[in-house]
């Protein structure tokens, strides 16, 4: 079964490619999600343990929750930028322009009805005068009004920005030691879980109870004892399918197995009675001479 470290290394090339052409955090997030769901889908159309599954399942997600934590910066620029061309925003007028300029006109409103009233009726040099000085304070007014009417631009400030390049090695070294942690704890379930299948199937024994293995054994020591004639291989090979489809095999001495055999002095090198052996477990001791 390949291990979810092997599903990551096997994308590890696509996955730097496409790190390497993001700007922003959160498309690598995005894109560090999507992995994980990558080799969860991989890892789990290979995988047969439902408990397996279901605990990959949960880890990725845990991993996937907290991809925001992961430390991808790598080097940070800051430079400025100016809009050339732009201009800048008018700012408010002062409330002063109003008072002058209503002042003005209010003056230039009574200068017009003067002339009207007196220098058509009357001809008064003072008052001619007078005329002459309130037509120069209104225009004199206006003229200040008018200066005050140019608002000042609002200076345009120079903005700072700042670009982080992403650093796709250690976006990757981020998720293989996610990946790594994962590997590590499903191995010890997939042991524990091994562990707890060979228990169970000791204690039931393939559906062979005790009696029923002592009964075959003896069987066995007799036809080995006559093994080459045609009766005994006979017996021999019944025994074996009948344990065989209960997961028990019998397995004959060999120097590699020597501790699934009871040892006994004879002139005669082999196998006497076959060991049983229940998926890789020894159920029942064989006998044997040899070396």
């Amino acid at each position: 079964m390949k291990k979810l470290q092997e599903y990551l290394e096997q994308d590890k090339e696509r996955f730097l490619s496409t790190i390497a052409n993001l700007n922003k955090k959160d498309t690598v997030i995005k894109e560090v999600r999507a992995e994980y769901d990558r080799i969860l889908y991989g890892f789990n159309e290979q995988e047969l343990s439902a408990k397996i599954k279901e605990t990959v399942s949960y880890l990725m997600q845990v991993a996937k929750s907290s991809a925001d934590l992961i430390d991808c910066n790598g080097k940070s620029v800051i430079y400025s930028r100016v809009e050339y061309g732009s201009r800048g925003a008018k700012g408010k007028r002062s409330w002063i322009f109003y008072v002058l300029l209503i002042i003005g006109l209010v003056l230039m409103g009574l200068c017009g009805a003067y002339i009207y009233i007196f220098l058509i009726h009357f001809d008064d040099t003072n008052k001619s005068l007078m005329l002459l000085a309130g037509v120069l304070v209104s225009q004199i007014i206006l003229f200040i009004a008018g200066i005050l009417s140019h608002r000042k631009s609002i200076e345009n400030k120079d903005d700072l920005y700042a670009e982080v390049a992403y650093d796709p090695q250690k976006v990757y070294q981020n998720v293989l030691a996610v990946v790594l942690v994962a590997d590590k704890l499903l191995s010890d379930i997939s042991v524990s879980e091994t562990i707890e299948l060979k228990k169970e199937l000791q204690e039931t024994k393939g559906g062979v109870n005790n009696d029923e293995v002592e009964l075959l054994a003896q069987l066995l020591e007799s036809a080995y004892g006559t093994r080459g004639e045609d009766a005994s291989e006979e017996v021999i090979s019944q025994i074996k399918y009948y344990l065989h489809v209960r997961h028990i095999e019998l397995m004959d001495y060999d120097s590699e197995h020597a501790s699934f055999f009871d040892k006994m002095p004879s002139p005669v090198k082999g196998t006497f009675r076959p060991a049983f052996v229940l998926d890789g477990v020894l159920m029942k001791k064989g006998l044997a001479s040899g070396d």
